[in-house]
């Protein structure tokens, strides 16, 4: 059992790690840095390895403790073991278990931000090279609410978004 709650503990870790590449991640997007932006991504990639492989481990303690409790349960989570321990166990895990469920949380708000911002700086970016393109297109005309008219194609030359 104190295997596996050392585990836990390495596994809270690297997802504490894990939200402050995500946050970095996010501050390179808003830059638009890209050399950092890569290098957050590779950062990103090794940590997640890092929480596969305690995974993995951690389903094959998890596995072992329910044997030696005599309690068979295929698909074994932390959320059954709290159940099963008496104190000082009960106490950790039920720590641990509360504190993964933070950091994921926290992961996918965070993950949800970052691909806000990019879906954000793609429309821009498309915007930017439509707008190019029609300027560069012979004689473009302008509409009343600042459209570029080309034929029977719209674009805004102008975006209210944030």
């Amino acid at each position: 059992m104190d295997e596996l709650l050392s585990l836990l503990q390495e596994e809270m870790k690297l997802y504490r790690e894990l939200v402050i590449i995500l946050k970095r991640e996010r501050r390179d997007i808003v830059d638009l840095s890209l050399d950092k932006l890569y290098e957050s991504i590779k950062e990103k990639e090794t940590c997640i390895l890092k929480l596969r492989i305690l995974e993995e481990r951690g389903s094959i303690l998890l596995k072992a403790v329910f044997r030696k409790l005599n309690f068979s349960q295929e698909n074994a989570t932390i959320s059954d073991l709290i159940g099963q321990v008496e104190e000082p166990y009960f106490s950790d895990l039920n720590i641990c278990h509360s504190n993964l469920k933070k950091l994921a949380n926290s992961i996918s708000g965070i993950n949800q931000e970052n691909g806000r911002f990019i879906e954000h700086s793609l429309a821009c970016t498309n915007s930017s090279l439509s707008l190019l393109n029609y300027l560069n297109s012979p004689n473009p005309t302008y509409l009343p609410s600042g459209q570029v008219k080309n034929g029977d194609k719209n674009i805004g030359a102008i975006s209210k978004e944030i």
